[in-house]
C-alpha cells in the first residue's frame, strides 16, 4: 500500500477541520457561574447555534454539593474539556478555561483545593466526571 500522497493528506485535514467547526456550533456562547446556576430557576447557557443548554439540577446540586460555597463565584459552567491524544496514543483532556476550573476539577476528583488544580485527564478522569456531572462539561477535540 502506497503512503498518501500530499494532496490526499490536505483533503483529510480540510474534511477533519470542517467536521470540528460543525461540532464547535454546540459550544457555549455564554458561561454562568455555580452560584447563578444554584439560584437559577432554569440554569443553563446558550451555545453558538442558538439553543438553549440546559444543566441537570441533580448535576449542579452534586458539584454544589462538593465545591465549598465561597467558591462557588468563580466556578464558571460549564467546565470545558479539550479530547486530544498524546505522541504514544495515550488519550487525555485537557481542561480549558481559567485556574478556576482546573481548581474545581481536582476538587470534584480529589475532594482537595490545589494552588494549579488538574489541567490534563486521564480518560478514566473525565469518565467519572462526565458520569456524575454530564450537564456541566462539554468535550471537543483538539485542532
Amino acid at each position: 500500500m502506497n503512503p498518501p500522497s500530499e494532496r490526499q493528506k490536505r483533503l483529510v485535514t480540510s474534511k477533519y477541520r470542517r467536521e470540528v467547526s460543525k461540532l464547535q456550533s454546540y459550544w457555549p456562547a455564554s458561561f454562568i457561574t455555580l452560584e447563578e446556576a444554584v439560584l437559577s430557576d432554569k440554569p443553563g447557557i446558550l451555545l453558538l447555534d442558538g439553543t438553549f443548554h440546559e444543566f441537570d439540577p441533580e448535576h449542579i446540586k452534586g458539584m454544589a454539593s462538593e465545591i465549598p460555597k465561597i467558591l462557588w463565584p468563580l466556578i464558571n459552567l460549564p467546565i470545558l474539556l479539550h479530547y486530544e491524544r498524546d505522541s504514544t496514543g495515550r488519550t487525555l483532556f485537557r481542561v480549558a478555561g481559567d485556574s478556576w476550573q482546573r481548581r474545581a476539577v481536582a476538587l470534584l476528583l480529589t475532594g482537595e483545593l490545589t494552588a494549579d488544580g488538574k489541567s490534563v485527564l486521564e480518560a478514566s478522569e473525565a469518565l467519572e466526571l462526565l458520569s456524575k456531572y454530564r450537564s456541566l462539561f462539554f468535550v471537543t477535540l483538539k485542532l
